[in-house]
């Protein structure tokens, strides 16, 4: 998924929790993978062509997690969405 720093704007790749950690995402640069927190991105909802904050997405079921809790994505049926994550 796209996601956008609040900070400065930059533009990267990102799906994954990081695990050994709370509220961090691993972050896929250009020049290379990071770690970083949540608040700090924004992501980019496909089918809301629309940038929100992590809190807004979840909170609106725009994004789900799968049952590991490590990854993170877009819902892919109504049934996962209104769940609020996948089997």
């Amino acid at each position: 998924m796209k996601v956008r720093s609040v900070i400065d704007g930059r533009m990267a790749e990102s799906s994954t929790y990081n695990v050994q950690s709370v509220s961090e995402i691993l972050v896929y640069w250009s020049d290379g993978p990071d770690t970083d927190y949540m608040s700090n991105y924004e992501v980019f909802i496909e089918a809301e062509q629309w940038w929100m904050t992590f809190h807004e997405a979840f909170e609106g079921k725009h994004l789900i997690n799968d049952n590991y809790n490590t990854h993170f994505f877009e819902p892919t049926t109504e049934e996962d969405r209104q769940r609020g994550y996948t089997l």
